[in-house]
């Protein structure tokens, strides 16, 4: 499986999107993988889902990956990690010939993007998973300072903040939907992002 290992580290090196948490935040949330926009701009939620966030959170209309790369001091109470610091899905990889020679890799990427499966008998995805899981466990501990309370946004996020054990020593807020489509505009969804909102020191 040293294919999927050597496909991992080189998407990693060629379309890594860095996440956004320079200092211990207050809040520290959780989305899956970057697609266009993020590889475009070099920070996570950078299109819609990020003008969601922004529009919630602060009153703002800019994408809030991006805001907050132009405003260093609300990193303090925001940061942001990716599960995947690289996109999960092919159509948003920017290199044609990359995507050719490692069909294989990212058909297993989209796989474990649209699966519920908490673990997995096929073992290219069992290997991948491992290898995502590490490097997101790894980046989410560097990012969470003590206090800092987690928010998964969406099904994927939530079960891979759950896989990586950190509900264990950190508050998790649970039920956040992904931010596209205006979800967080919606009523059903209220209570949540209420009870969220109230943790911002």
């Amino acid at each position: 499986m040293n294919d999927i290992r050597q496909s991992f580290t080189e998407a990693k090196n060629l379309f890594n999107v860095p996440d956004l948490a320079a200092s211990p935040p207050c809040l520290l949330f959780v989305l899956e993988s970057p697609h266009k926009e993020e590889i475009k701009h070099g920070v996570p939620v950078a299109g819609g889902s990020g003008k969601t966030m922004t529009k919630y959170l602060l009153q703002e209309n800019v994408p809030f990956g991006i805001y907050l790369s132009k405003n260093p001091t609300l990193l303090k109470t925001f940061g942001i990690v990716n599960v995947c610091p690289f996109p999960m899905q092919s159509a948003a990889i920017p290199d044609e010939e990359w995507k050719d020679t490692n069909r294989l890799f990212l058909k297993t990427a989209e796989s474990i993007r649209t699966s519920t499966a908490l673990k997995f008998k096929d073992e290219k995805k069992a290997v991948l998973q491992d290898i995502l899981l590490k490097d997101f466990k790894e980046r989410l501990l560097q990012s969470a300072g003590e206090k800092t309370i987690i928010v998964p946004c969406g099904k994927f996020a939530e079960r891979y903040t759950f896989l990586a054990g950190i509900a264990e020593t950190h508050r998790v807020i649970t039920g956040v939907p992904h931010p596209s489509y205006n979800s967080w505009a919606k009523e059903r969804y209220q209570n949540t992002l209420s009870e969220m909102k109230e943790m911002i020191i």
